[in-house]
């Protein structure tokens, strides 16, 4: 019972942390920087609503919602789903301002941003 505790509360806090608006720094592919070009946001709702956002074109400076799901948090890995996909990654927080977030052989660096 204590462990199904400790896990609940780990779980909320982690999943608490990760709440806002984050923006693409820095995106990764088999370790070479494909874009440092901020041209995705993720919003992270809770307690498990999570938006994606998109640049129509990179000279642009608005973003446009294009689809939503939900997330889920255990510890540092994260699943988000969109429709019948669900990616599975791993992802860490340093402060309060930086999120990077490795799946498969990507690794995306966010800034958190106001809402």
């Amino acid at each position: 019972m204590k462990r199904l505790l400790l896990t609940f509360f780990l779980s909320t806090l982690y999943s608490q942390a990760i709440v806002g608006s984050w923006e693409l720094k820095e995106h990764y592919s088999d370790g070479t920087l494909v874009t440092s070009t901020p041209y995705l946001k993720y919003q992270f709702v809770a307690p498990d609503h999570w938006k994606i956002s998109v640049k129509q074109g990179m000279d642009k400076g608005d973003f446009n919602f294009n689809d939503s799901g939900q997330f889920a948090v255990r510890g540092h890995r994260i699943e988000l789903k969109l429709g019948d996909e669900i990616i599975d990654a791993v992802y860490t927080i340093y402060g309060d301002s930086l999120l990077i977030i490795k799946m498969s052989e990507a690794k995306m660096i966010f800034g958190r941003i106001a809402n």
